[in-house]
């Protein structure tokens, strides 16, 4: 039901992003191997939650870039690699410091998902089994660590299946009411044409 659920998602934001921005829908990866999967989490030692597996397996994160697709918070979506790379960054980052600090900071069963890119902030998801908190994702910034409260990755997609994620940060069409975000060149949903930079607002 979970994996259903992140495929509709996904299939309605492939949707809006290959008529509305197909430069940033271009960014998105074709789909992560079952095996390249297990090997992240046996190489991680941990389980990835039913709906992480479920995203990946539609799109293995997204290419880098002022296009990428990202989520309205400005994180890029992670694939398999990027998800290996940026969790055993942070594991390192934690190790270096003393229980006490580690344990609002980050935890050796998250994982790492998004990325803001600039600096270490990002998505993660929680991927310790056998806890309420399987599944749950939290948001992680290099000066306060980690906090919970974004939901389940489930809900992450759906909800924004909508509301497709940002091509440019900060920037959308003025000439919808709807916060259309796009990249240049993209067409426009109102139908005036191509969006060019003069047609964005911030915000």
């Amino acid at each position: 039901m979970t994996a259903d659920l992140v495929q509709e998602s996904w299939s309605r934001i492939d949707a809006w992003l290959r008529e509305h921005a197909p430069r940033t829908f271009a960014t998105l990866r074709p789909p992560a191997k079952v095996e390249e999967i297990t090997a992240a989490q046996d190489g991680l030692g941990i389980t990835f939650p039913p709906d992480l597996i479920a995203s990946l397996l539609r799109h293995d994160g997204a290419l880098d870039g002022p296009e990428a697709f990202r989520f309205n918070t400005h994180d890029r979506l992670l694939g398999v690699s990027g998800i290996l790379e940026d969790t055993r960054f942070m594991r390192a980052v934690a190790d270096d410091l003393d229980e006490k600090e580690a344990e609002d900071y980050w935890q050796h069963g998250y994982a790492k998902f998004g990325s803001y890119g600039a600096t270490s902030d990002g998505l993660m998801i929680d991927c310790r089994t056998g806890r309420d908190s399987f599944g749950a994702i939290g948001r992680f910034f290099d000066e306060t660590g980690t906090s919970f409260g974004e939901g389940r990755l489930t809900w992450w997609v759906s909800g924004r299946a909508g509301r497709p994620a940002r091509a440019r940060p900060g920037c959308r069409c003025r000439h919808v009411q709807r916060p259309a975000v796009l990249g240049v060149g993209d067409a426009c949903p109102s139908g005036v044409g191509q969006c060019r930079r003069s047609s964005w607002r911030t915000g």
